[in-house]
């Protein structure tokens, strides 16, 4: 029998050739076989843009109306969830009944939307395997089918039956031996459906970027750290344009920030001009987006700001959430005809084909070590941060609050983009302490914008039901009392920021050896 020190041998194998004939005679003597038929199924694999079940191992299945939450291993795990659904082409956690189920959902695919890869055709033959006595010790299950007409090699699983463990191990050693014929599964049907049909790909992140050296040059490094993150962006322009969840406006804009941050924290890679030139462009395409954000931002909070106020208040929100999807139906076929239309499809693509080409007059920086700069740029941003920091008072205005905010933004991206040249250790507890500033940071300015937001819905209706200016009243307040909080909060969080340990991770940062160059 193959070692097992290694680990349990494998349950699951590929079929090379037909299967049936060589098991028969793999186990002839020992076992026979009895075969029963299942009848086919029809399954429509559902996943987001960046196949959040798949990786965690789970597959979302619709079939004959119904959507089941099953392993991702062989698509007949047992089943997790069963729930019929309007018909439609994509799902949300929130479209699901509470439970342990929708959690794992909401886990896996956070606000992304659950939609459509595609559809395979399958057959199971379930393969009893008897012994002498003619007892049923051991289940084999073999699959086959077809993904959009090409066909999917056919798979064997077994299944041990409770008290016959040595019976499955001698038929797992039989089977192994066969490797003319039998081969161990190296991924789960979901993945091997996915790839056959071409939709196992991930997608380009701003997480992930290019892999950079130190001793690269700052022309180079900047490069091609920008080539990727344009990509990542436009990656994004069709499921914006599909309003196919509201991620795709985020990773959108992210992208563009970064792009538009790191020309501007990297000084000197182009010229001033040409620098300059490319932000506003990059600012533009933002701004074009600012809107449809704010409308996301308010929508995706529409159950949490109900929750706020007293039961009898919550009517009155209708209205003005009412009046906010409309707007937001507007602004998204604005957006969409400007991503579609011959102005942003020139202009983006002019940028790409300069950035790929490298048709740039470099700056003054342009040839140093991008190393040696990151750092620089690093030290000096934390430096300006924690300036602004101590100026804050109880009394500082809100601008000031949100001045400190944007200097954080920026060290947060500089360390992000970055941070392949430094070593893991010692930067994770700098970008926690980092982290933990922002959020407070973002819990105020979103409490004051949303504020903001709800007084101009105020301002601007012609006409208000009295129970919805009651609402709105009642939620502005509660908004303020959680910047406040936020506000008595950022000074703790400030503090703890403006530390000699953190001083010392960044110094530690700038002595590291020659960045492993």
């Amino acid at each position: 029998m193959t070692d097992r020190e290694n680990g349990p041998l494998p349950v699951r194998w590929d079929c090379l050739n037909e299967p049936l004939g060589p098991l028969e005679n793999l186990l002839a003597g020992d076992y026979s076989l009895e075969i029963v038929s299942e009848p086919r199924t029809k399954l429509e694999l559902f996943d987001s843009f960046e196949l959040g079940l798949t990786t965690a191992g789970l597959a979302l299945v619709k079939s004959k109306g119904e959507f089941r939450l099953v392993d991702a291993a062989d698509l007949r795990g047992r089943v997790r969830i069963g729930a019929k659904l309007p018909r439609r082409k994509r799902v949300f956690w929130w479209d699901f009944a509470p439970g342990e189920v929708c959690d794992q959902l909401r886990r896996h695919l956070g606000l992304r939307a659950a939609v459509h890869l595609t559809t395979v055709d399958l057959s199971w033959h379930r393969v009893q395997i008897r012994n002498r006595d003619g007892k049923i010790v051991v289940r084999l299950w073999r699959e086959q089918g077809q993904v959009e007409g090409r066909p999917l090699r056919a798979a064997l699983t077994l299944a041990p039956l409770l008290g016959y463990t040595a019976d499955a191990e001698q038929v797992a050693e039989r089977i192994e031996r066969a490797s003319e014929t039998f081969a161990p599964a190296r991924e789960p049907l979901a993945e091997r459906v996915l790839r056959l049909a071409d939709r196992l790909t991930l997608p380009l992140s701003h997480k992930r970027l290019v892999q950079i050296t130190a001793d690269e040059t700052v022309f180079r490094a900047v490069i091609r750290i920008s080539e990727f993150l344009l990509l990542v962006a436009r990656q994004n322009e069709a499921g914006i344009a599909g309003d196919v969840d509201t991620e795709f406006l985020h990773d959108y804009r992210v992208a563009l920030r970064q792009l538009r941050s790191l020309l501007h924290l990297v000084k000197g890679a182009y010229t001033a001009p040409e620098t300059e030139r490319i932000r506003e462009l990059l600012g533009a395409f933002g701004r074009a987006t600012n809107r449809l954000r704010d409308l996301d931002v308010y929508l995706l909070e529409k159950d949490a700001h109900r929750a706020r106020l007293p039961v009898a208040l919550r009517p009155g929100l209708d209205p003005m959430f009412g009046a906010f999807e409309r707007e937001r139906t507007r602004e998204l076929g604005r957006l969409k005809r400007r991503l579609l239309s011959d102005d942003y499809r020139k202009q983006i693509t002019e940028l790409q084909q300069r950035l790929h080409e490298q048709d740039f007059e470099r700056g003054e920086r342009a040839e140093l070590p991008i190393g040696e700069v990151a750092l620089h740029e690093i030290e000096r941003r934390s430096r300006k941060l924690t300036k602004l920091g101590r100026k804050l008072s109880a009394d500082s205005p809100d601008r000031a609050v949100h001045a400190l905010r944007i200097e954080c933004k920026k060290l947060r991206y500089l360390l992000e983009i970055f941070a392949q040249l430094f070593d893991r250790a010692r930067l994770r507890p700098l970008v926690k302490r980092l982290k933990s500033l922002q959020d407070v940071l973002g819990a105020f300015n979103d409490n004051a914008v949303q504020q903001a937001a709800l007084l101009r819905y105020l301002e601007s209706a012609t006409t208000i039901e009295r129970e919805t200016a009651a609402a709105v009243g009642a939620l502005i307040g509660v908004l303020h009392g959680s910047e406040v909080e936020a506000r008595g909060a950022l000074r703790t969080r400030f503090a703890r920021f403006d530390h000699a340990s953190t001083r010392r991770w960044i110094r530690e940062l700038a002595d590291r050896p020659a960045l492993d160059a």
